[in-house]
């Protein structure tokens, strides 16, 4: 008897490992539907939310277990009261289908208002901003002398975002909406799965005699111990995009010049104006670009587009597009830099593997980092955007996502 469990043991391990390796492979996203990619002419207004999503507690991560259908409602999601639809032209197009694929209880969405407004006193404007945020029991999340970024909570986005537009004169605005319910049941059940690992490899050590298998047996819930720390951090972090939504403010002062506005373009080179750190219009009238996600960053979207952000606001966005004129990526490249670079800056060029980028650096006294990518292959033009709050996070996160942007993308 004694020899048959000490061959048991190396058995069961075995067997468990097996299960641990499973557990952690990413659900590979759904293709995304087929859909129209070329320009006809300069985009419409963005497409926003019709706010139909409830509010997500974001101050722990669930450890409840659930079924492991990915269609199954969050354990963290609560039935908060959704923000009413705010009227901007064409933005409520994307609620509506955030609506029809799925009932809005069941739904975690994260709201990204942007606004650049002409103001009297920019410090006067600053304050009336934070004040708005604050008393909605929002925060502040980036606070420099011309730009905020501000979080509050969901179900206050619509009201505070309208409150903000009153500050100063709109010279611009755009609301995006990001569905992360999925994102948040993958991490969910990947976490789930951890720990249920974490515990059979426990059980295993218990009863383990023999020290090489005990040796082992440690590493692996090392291993894992590091995979669950990870994984918590991404759920918090999904978890907090969908309860607190984001409001960037772009302040200018009255007295500056203010420009009149891009030169008209032709429909070929139009949706490079619309390239912007703020907003995702570009992504969206694009197929979905898959690459690797960079280390440190979470997928937000499983199936439609792809979109990662890290835990202090760093994004990247990857799409595909029609390489229509028939063009080099540094033809491409050169077009964007000459309609982008005056409104920056700094503009530096550089290729990364196949890529052709170019870094633009924001004009304020913190300024953050907009870089764009793109890559051509015959009738194919792949578009990426990289934003960084600032230099520091760009210097934080710029390895991972070099790695990720050489390593491939089909």
């Amino acid at each position: 008897m004694k020899k048959l469990r000490i061959l048991s043991l190396p058995l069961a391990w075995a067997l468990c490992s097996a299960l641990v390796g499973c557990s952690f492979k990413r659900a590979e996203p759904k293709a995304a539907q087929e859909e129209s990619y070329g320009y006809a002419g300069d985009y419409a207004e963005s497409e926003a939310p019709d706010a139909s999503a409830p509010a997500a507690r974001a101050d722990s991560v669930s450890l409840r277990k659930q079924s492991a259908r990915p269609q199954a409602a969050s354990p963290m999601v609560r039935g908060a009261p959704p923000p009413a639809p705010l009227r901007m032209g064409g933005e409520e197009q994307l609620a509506e289908q955030v609506a029809e694929e799925s009932p809005a209880e069941s739904r975690m969405v994260h709201y990204d208002g942007y606004a650049r407004l002409r103001v009297g006193k920019l410090e006067e404007a600053a304050d009336a901003l934070v004040k708005l945020a604050s008393e909605a029991g929002g925060r502040v999340e980036q606070l420099n002398r011309t730009r905020l970024v501000l979080r509050v909570p969901v179900d206050r986005f619509r009201d505070r975002f309208a409150a903000m537009l009153g500050v100063g004169d709109v010279l611009d605005k755009s609301i995006t909406a990001q569905d992360v319910t999925e994102a948040f049941q993958s991490l969910d059940l990947r976490l789930q799965s951890a720990r249920a690992a974490r515990e059979r490899l426990q059980a295993l050590l218990a009863k383990a005699k023999d020290e090489r298998e005990k040796l082992m047996l440690i590493r692996e819930l090392q291993r894992l111990a590091q995979e669950i720390d990870q994984l918590e951090s991404q759920a918090r972090l999904v978890a907090d995009l969908a309860s607190m939504s984001r409001i960037t403010v772009d302040l200018v002062p009255r007295e500056a010049l203010v420009s009149a506005g891009p030169v008209p373009e032709t429909s070929a080179f139009g949706w490079i104006r619309r390239l912007s750190p703020f907003r995702d219009e570009v992504m969206r009238r694009g197929k979905r670009l898959e690459i690797p996600v960079p280390t440190g960053m979470v997928l937000l979207d499983l199936k439609k587009h792809f979109v990662a952000e890290t835990a202090d606001g760093a994004r990247i966005r990857a799409s595909r597009h029609r390489n229509d004129p028939r063009g080099s990526a540094d033809f491409w490249l050169d077009a964007i830099r000459q309609r982008l670079a005056p409104e920056f800056a700094l503009a530096e060029t550089r290729s990364e593997g196949a890529w052709k980028v170019l870094r633009l650096v924001d004009r304020s006294e913190k300024p953050y980092v907009f870089v764009v990518g793109v890559r051509t292959e015959d009738d194919k033009l792949d578009v990426v955007e990289l934003y960084y709050p600032s230099e520091a996070q760009e210097t934080r996160h710029a390895p991972a996502v070099r790695a990720a942007l050489v390593g491939g993308g089909a």
